[in-house]
Formats: structure tokens, C-alpha cells, sequence
């Protein structure tokens, strides 16, 4: 059984990671917030961090990751943005720093806002396609269908989306 201080230890922090993670880009801009770290501290424990999060100017994420058990870095994700404040790569990093993969992400300028993501290539560590998502949305601008290929062009699945009306 639990002791009631570990229950309550766990609660406050699930729901501070929770905070940084809902943070909006509205917020971040608002109160200048350049980065935020979630730290854990167990019982008669120095304070270790667990994660964090770096924005920019605009609010955007541009960097977040996960610390080990011993404070190292066990995994680091990077993020880059257009003029338009969409996101078009997010790197993802091993605790080495090395690269595992890269996905590209592109945007339809076809009908709807423009900000719907109609492509995403996923490249390995040496830069070699691993795969590719493509996207097609209805006429409201909704997501109607994926489509996922491995990085030989074959196709491996599709998923369709279905939306209810009140």
C-alpha cells in the first residue's frame, strides 16, 4: 500500500507537468517564459529534474527533453518553424546526442488554411528515408485520411477518419 505523502508527492507532480506541458503559445509569450523544467524530489532526496522545455519569442517549442535517473539527458527533441509559426522539422536526439531521426513535415496550399500538414517524411541517423505520411483532408478542412509508406515507397497502411455531427 501507498503511503498517503506518496500519493499526494505523485499528484503534485503529475499535475506540474502538467503545466508545463499545457503552457500555450499565448501564455509563454505573455509572461516571458524562455524555458521551464519539471524537477522531482522523493523523500529525503535532493531535487532531480525530469524534464524541460525551451521556447522562442513567439511561444514555440523549440527544444524539449527527458533526463535520466542520474540527470543526464535521456532524450532531447528539437523543433523548427516557419515564417508562419508552423512547425516544418522536429529532430530527435539519443542521451549521446546523436541523431535518431528527423521527420520534415509540409503543408498543403490547396484549399482549407493552408496549415493542414499534407506530408511528413521521417529520415533514420544517416539521413536515409525511413518512411512517409501523407495526408488528405475533406472539404471543412478536417483530416479524412493518412496514408503511411516505408522509405521504399511501399505502402504499409491507411487510416480514414470519420467525424460525427451533434
Amino acid at each position: 500500500m501507498v503511503p498517503v505523502f506518496q500519493k499526494i508527492l505523485i499528484f503534485c507532480l503529475l499535475a506540474l507537468c502538467n503545466l508545463v506541458e499545457a503552457q500555450s503559445k499565448k501564455e509563454v509569450v505573455k509572461n516571458e517564459i524562455k524555458s521551464a523544467t519539471v524537477k522531482e524530489t522523493k523523500t529525503g532526496k535532493a531535487a532531480v529534474p525530469v524534464s524541460y522545455k525551451k521556447f522562442d519569442v513567439s511561444g514555440n517549442t523549440i527544444e524539449k527533453g527527458e533526463y535520466n535517473n542520474e540527470g543526464g539527458i535521456k532524450r532531447k527533441e528539437t523543433f523548427e518553424y516557419n515564417g508562419a509559426g508552423l512547425e516544418i522539422s522536429q529532430s530527435i536526439f539519443k542521451g549521446n546526442g546523436s541523431l535518431k531521426k528527423k521527420i520534415i513535415k509540409k503543408y498543403s496550399a490547396l484549399g482549407g488554411t493552408g496549415n493542414e500538414i499534407a506530408e511528413e517524411l521521417e529520415y533514420d541517423e544517416n539521413g536515409k528515408l525511413a518512411g512517409k505520411r501523407v495526408f488528405i483532408y475533406n472539404d471543412k478542412g478536417l483530416k479524412a485520411e493518412k496514408k503511411e509508406f516505408d522509405g521504399g515507397g511501399k505502402l504499409l497502411s491507411i487510416t480514414k477518419y470519420e467525424y460525427e455531427k451533434r
